[in-house]
Formats: C-alpha cells, structure tokens, sequence
C-alpha cells in the first residue's frame, strides 16, 4: 500500500494540473453571447441582461470614435432575424431609470407595448432603416439593413444587425427588451400592418453579444461575474491539496487497519467536490473562450455540489450521534431517521437548482439565494443546523469524558453550518453586482475550510488525534469486520476475540477455564495474566481503550467514566430482569393457590380440555398416593 501510494498521487496530481493547464489554454478573451429563438404571445418581452463596468475619469474624458470599442467602453452587438412585417425594437432599460420596475411588473391593461418604449432608456426600432437623424446619434448606433429574404411558413424574413456603445462612470445594470409594436399607431378603428391592433405576438430568432472595454480574459463577463473564473482556479487548487492530504491519511488508516465508513464519506466529499470545482472551471474557461461555456457542465457540478453538501451534513450528524467517538452502532431509529433527512435533503437541494432553472427571473433575482428556490435551501440547512446542535449537546452531557472535545467540536461545524446564512445577509448588504461573487466566494472557501477541519482530525499523525475519531484500538471493536484487507485483518479480529476470552479469567461467575500454560510457553512469552499485554492492546478495558482496568480484591475495577456508563447500564438491565422475575414468580404462587381451591363437575363433557384436566388429577392423585404410601412403609419397617 505504502510503495504504490506515491504512484497513485502523482498519477491524479499529474492529470488535475493537465486539466488545469488546458482550461488556462482556454482562457482567451472574447465576448458573452447568447443566441436564442424566443417566441411569445406577449408584445413585450425581457430576454437577458448585463451589467457593464464603470469607466475611469480619463477613460470618461476620451471621446468616442463611434465605429470601433475604446478601452473602458462597453458594446451591446446583436443580430435579429424576424418577420419583415413586424415592427420589432430592442429596448434597452438601466437600472437607474425610474420607470424601468413599472414597465416590467405592469399588465398589459395597465401599459402598453408604445408606453413602455418610451419609458426606455434607449429603443433602437429595427424595421427603420433609418432612424437617426441627427450625428449624436449616429455615433452610438450604427447598423447594417438586409433585404427581405428567408421565406418561411409565407411570411418573408429579415436580418438586422446593430451595435450599441456604453460609457459610464459607476456600474450600471442594463435589461434588453424585445418589442413587436407599432409606436404611432392608435388604438381606434384605423386598419394598420396588424389589423386593427398596435402590437403582435414576438417571434425573433436572436443573438447578442456583450462585452466590457477591458483587455485581459474577463472582459465578456458581466460585472457581477468577474473574478469568478480566478476564484474558481483557486479553490481548485486548494481542493487538489485537500484531496492530496485525505490519499495521505487513507494510506496512514489503512496501515493501522482504522479506515472506518466516516472517513470514506469524507474521501468521497472531497472528491465530489473537486469534480465538481473541475467541471466549473471548464465552463468558465470555454465561457472565456467563446461567450457560451457549456452550461450541461456548470449544471452537473450543482448537482455534484448537492451530493457534497448532503454527504457532509451527513457525517457531522454521525459525528455528533458519537458514532466511532463513543459509540459502535447508531440506534435502528437513529439510522433511519438520517437516512430520510438526508434523501429529502438532496432531493430537495436537485429541486431547487431546477426550479430556479426554469423560474429564473432575470430582472429581480441575482442569484438563487434570492429567490424562493433558495429560501427553501436555507430553511433545511438551519434544520441540519438544528439537528446538529441537539445530537452533538446530548452526547456531550451523555459522556462527560468527551466533554471538552465535543464544546469545541459543537461550536466550531455549529457555526459552520449557520455560515451560510450568514454569508447570504452578508451578499445582499453588498452592491448589487458584488452578491454573486461574495457568495460564491464565501461558500467556496467554507466547504474547503470544513473539510480541511476534519482531515486534520483523522490525521492520526497530529495531536489532534488523542480524543478523535476512534474510541477503540482495533477494527473489530468498530464495527470494520468487513473493512480490512488480507490475512492481516483476520488476524487483528481473531486476536481481539482471543483477548477478550483472556481478559474474562478471574472475574466472579466467569465460566471460562484458565488456558493451559503450554499455550504461552509454546509461544515463547510469559502468560498475558502476567502483566504482559497483547500487541493488539485489547486488554486495556471492555469497550476500546479510553482507560486501563485494574483488579483489586478479585474484582475487575473500571477507572473512566466511559466503560462505567455501559457496566451501570448493563447492571441496571440486570437487576430490573431479577426484580420482574421475582415479582413474576409470586404472582406464579397465588394463582396456582387460587386454582387449587377450585373444580369442575364432569370435566369430560368439555371435550380435550376436560379430558387434559382429568389426566392431571388423575397423575397429582397417583402422586399423592405414592408419597403417602411411601411415608407408611417406611414408618411400619422402624
């Protein structure tokens, strides 16, 4: 295991720094684009937005040349495909402009497709092929007109093409709105291209394209994005270390024959959670590439980061039961219990990720935190924040010799888990476009933080290791029997058993014989009755070693707190069982005192039960007559 453990970690390290390298490969700086066919019944629709970089002072000072980008200034490029009898515009709000709320939550009975072009910030009507008059104009928009073309289902089809040039001094959020009305049109009995309507439904075939006036590798990505690729690169690297260090400690466990079913949960935690790091970054650096990214990729790793998240709150909530730390087994209930939780838990987290796929609401929710998808997500982490408290605070009053280990235990992942909550009330005091990255940020740095907690825990190299995880030396004593490898492990549990029969000569009621002193001497050591223990060590006490025993006066004395809670109890079950036998057994007397006083007239006439109840007269009778005859003889032969 030792020899080929170098060889399996610079094999994985070697093929994560492969993929790192081909992501950075990636990383060349383009545009976001976003190319779609939106089709509604509605006039007026919301289809994407952007949020643009504000400009420094000299770059403000610079005067726009109108055909190219200049550094710091932001362009909105799109191409619109659409029936050449529609009156189709783009619409661009700010979220500085104080009509922009009302013209997204009004009914169309409230306002109308004309009013809510003119409470835009800018309306660019593509069906004009020449709307700007005047210079100013032309030196923020320019565009190119096609010719009817595409005959499609009899309607004929057109191609626009437009650019749109920002300048800002602060970060702006911009909403882009496609229309399908006619702005001077009446609404009265006047036949118009839509009958005797204004407005039609919207059927555009569509793609923009957005990009920052910055000249590195993020300058496609919205403001409230940038810095996610860099962040996502170095937590990668980080969970790399994490799974590099849990390989390490594997190896050490295993050695030791202790890699128990929470240390696995961990290993399989950390490497959810580095494919799923893995699969982000991928998307964000063909996103830097292309505007696109791979989105199947970015919604694989949220579900992968469900599964991480479940099976974390998962061990801790085993590791607060006292699983392996003072217990062998879970309660039946206990382990139900957690396995529903935990599947109603990631269901519900896989529920909400779909949910706010397919409600996402560009115009007021940032992120999903924001909305009602993450709310349900807070409610059942506060749950597990529950959960976790109670467990943890009951085995510390149960086993005070884990006291000061289960405070700090308890506080520390307590806080952890309401970190989330609190990383959320932390994002939304921030500026808007600073909410995503402060979350993503935040979370990423608490699961790598929480996991890298526990891998310290299991190292069994550093001190922290005395009062954690294991209450017992050997495998047997937790649970493993079926978790060790080679002829090794069956030696370690056949050893243990062994032990426990020795450990069981000299106590008061043991039925066990003392084994032969051939049995040591043939072994070449004295007698592990002599003061000489097993290299296993399982004669340190009944349940796995938090103290050693002693023997005083024929007795075997119990010295920590925790074999004496499990003696009390047993003892306890013990005396309760004499007590109802007891009570039982006089309860016995009186009934049979009872019975005997009582007959019944012509028992046969009661079919087999009568005849059963004659059959035993008739033997206590026989009886009867042999102990009295008996008693004669005897006294007529004196």
């Amino acid at each position: 295991m030792w020899a080929s453990l170098p060889r399996i970690t610079a094999v994985l390290m070697n093929r994560a720094l492969r993929a790192l390298v081909v992501v950075l490969l990636l990383t060349s700086s383009q545009a976001k684009v976003v190319e779609k066919h939106v089709k509604s019944v509605s006039a007026w629709k919301l289809v994407d937005r952007f949020c643009f970089e504000g400009m420094s002072d000299e770059e403000m000072n610079k005067s726009s040349s109108g055909g190219t980008q200049e550094p710091g200034e932001g362009l909105f490029k799109f191409e619109a495909t659409f029936r050449a009898k529609d009156r189709i515009s783009v619409s661009l709000f700010f979220d500085d402009n104080p009509h922009w709320y009302d013209s997204y939550n009004s009914k169309a009975s409230e306002m109308s497709c004309a009013e809510r072009q003119d409470a835009a910030s800018v309306t660019q009507r593509l069906w004009k092929s020449n709307q700007c008059a005047d210079t100013d104009c032309d030196s923020l928009i320019s565009y190119t007109w096609a010719q009817p073309h595409n005959e499609r289902n009899g309607h004929q089809f057109v191609t626009v093409n437009r650019e749109f040039y920002f300048r800002s001094s602060f970060h702006r959020w911009m909403y882009v709105v496609i229309s399908n009305c006619d702005i001077d049109c009446l609404e009265d009995n006047t036949e118009t291209i839509f009958g005797r309507h204004c407005q039609s439904y919207i059927d555009v075939d569509y793609k923009f394209e957005f990009r920052q006036g910055r000249d590195d590798q993020q300058n496609h990505f919205s403001a409230d994005e940038i810095g996610v690729l860099p962040c996502t690169q170095t937590f990668f690297v980080l969970q790399c270390l994490n799974m590099l260090g849990i390989i390490i400690i594997r190896g050490k466990l295993m050695h030791r024959r202790k890699y128990h079913w929470t240390v696995h949960m961990l290993a399989i935690s950390i490497f959810i959670h580095l494919v799923s790091l893995l699969l982000s970054l991928v998307h964000y650096g063909i996103y830097a590439k292309n505007g696109v990214g791979n989105m199947s990729l970015l919604e694989t790793a949220a579900v992968l980061d469900v599964a991480c998240e479940t099976l974390f709150l998962c061990l801790l909530i085993l590791l607060a039961k006292g699983w392996t730390i003072v217990r062998r087994k879970i309660s039946p209930s206990g382990r139900i219990k957690i396995a529903v939780f935990c599947s109603l838990y990631a269901l519900a987290g896989v529920f909400a990720n779909v949910w706010s796929r397919l409600q996402n609401d560009v115009a007021t929710v940032l992120y999903i935190y924001e909305s009602p998808p993450g709310t349900m997500k807070l409610f059942l982490r506060a749950a597990a924040a529950l959960w976790f408290y109670y467990a943890a605070r009951t085995t510390r009053i149960n086993f005070e010799r884990k006291k000061g280990f289960y405070f700090k235990f308890n506080n520390f992942f307590l806080f952890w888990l309401l970190s989330l909550p609190f990383a959320i009330a932390l994002a939304s005091s921030a500026d808007p476009y600073r909410r995503f990255m402060v979350y993503y940020a935040f979370n990423a740095c608490l699961v790598w933080l929480g996991q890298g907690v526990l891998l310290l825990l299991y190292n069994p190299s550093t001190q922290f290791n005395r009062s954690f995880p294991f209450h017992s030396h050997t495998s047997s004593m937790l649970g493993m029997h079926g978790r060790g490898n080679g002829p090794k492990s069956t030696m370690l549990i056949s050893s243990s058993r062994s032990n426990r029969r020795q450990t069981s000569h000299g106590v008061p009621g043991s039925s066990s014989s003392a084994p032969p002193p051939s049995t040591s001497a043939a072994a070449g050591r004295p007698p592990a009755t002599q003061g000489h223990p097993s290299p296993v060590g399982l004669v340190s006490s009944v349940s796995g070693g938090l103290g050693l025993t002693s023997r005083r006066s024929g007795q075997i004395v119990i010295k920590n707190q925790f074999d004496a809670v499990h003696f009390l109890r047993i003892k306890s079950v013990s005396d309760n069982i004499k007590m109802h036998l007891t009570e039982l057994q006089v309860k016995s007397d009186e009934l049979d005192r009872i019975l005997d006083g009582i007959t019944v007239d012509s028992p046969g006439q009661y079919g087999r039960l009568g005849y059963e109840y004659m059959e035993r007269l008739s033997k206590e009778e026989a009886k009867n007559l042999n102990s009295g005859g008996g008693g004669g003889g005897g006294g007529g032969g004196g």
